[in-house]
């Protein structure tokens, strides 16, 4: 089992992990997505060729193809994607829990997964984009109460959409909001995270952030989970029967 020893800096209040996740379990997690895509959209698989990684130029061209034309088609890919369990195969290989449990310190049966995404980020998408926001927490017990776990599967930077965040803006800001104004953003120093990819960014719910806007032409693949405290609060639970 992979282990992770570190401790968070007052001064960024992010964590990120060089080459955290194995290239094996990301292989087979593209190996499981392009099964996915040729399932829901054979006429537009008929070819494996030049379909070897996330990075593939062709795979971005085709997937582009699918949003313009036949967007149900993009849709069911995206959402299928989330349930199958080749995503929660990559988290487990990977011991993203352990990895959370050890940012919020505490053990491991103290913490749950609260959802995970693979992001398919087309580029110049506007509408799927969000500006400077926290993530909730269920319980709002203290300023820790979960984190980000945000793995790029191609290599992020200015271009294709590099996350940018405000450094320490996880200090003293409960509960959490969905968005600040421009005195509060203007308090903090933004700083445009580049990353290669299988790295592991690891971040405070509380840590104000927004996404990268994706001015190449291919899509930025990643993948984003949420760990909380145990416990959760009422309002999840019966949100969630």
């Amino acid at each position: 089992m992979r282990k992770y020893n570190f401790s968070i800096s007052n001064e960024t209040g992010f964590k990120i992990i060089k080459k955290g996740l194995k290239k094996s379990s990301v292989d087979n997690f593209f190996s499981s997505f392009l099964n996915i895509c040729k399932f829901y959209g054979p006429n537009y698989f008929k070819s494996n060729r030049d379909l070897k990684n996330w990075n593939s130029e062709r795979l971005s061209e085709i997937l582009i193809r699918i949003r313009k034309k036949n967007p149900k088609i993009f849709s069911r890919i995206y959402d299928v994607v989330q349930k199958t369990s080749a995503i929660q195969r990559i988290i487990i290989d990977n011991n993203l829990d352990t990895l959370a449990s050890k940012f919020l310190n505490v053990p491991t049966n103290k913490i749950c997964s609260i959802n995970h995404a693979l992001r398919m980020d087309p580029p110049f998408d506007k509408k799927n984009t969000l500006n400077w926001h926290q993530d909730g927490s269920f319980n709002r017990l203290s300023s820790n109460d979960s984190c980000v776990v945000w793995c790029p599967l191609v290599d992020v930077n200015n271009n294709n959409g590099a996350i940018k965040v405000l450094l320490k803006s996880y200090k003293n800001n409960i509960p959490a909001k969905p968005k600040f104004s421009k005195r509060k953003i203007n308090q903090y120093k933004e700083k445009s995270i580049e990353m290669d990819s299988r790295d592991i960014l690891i971040m405070n719910n509380l840590f104000i952030h927004k996404s990268g806007f994706n001015k190449s032409n291919k899509i930025r693949f990643t993948l984003r989970c949420r760990f909380n405290k145990l416990p959760l609060s009422n309002s999840f639970v019966f949100k969630n029967k």
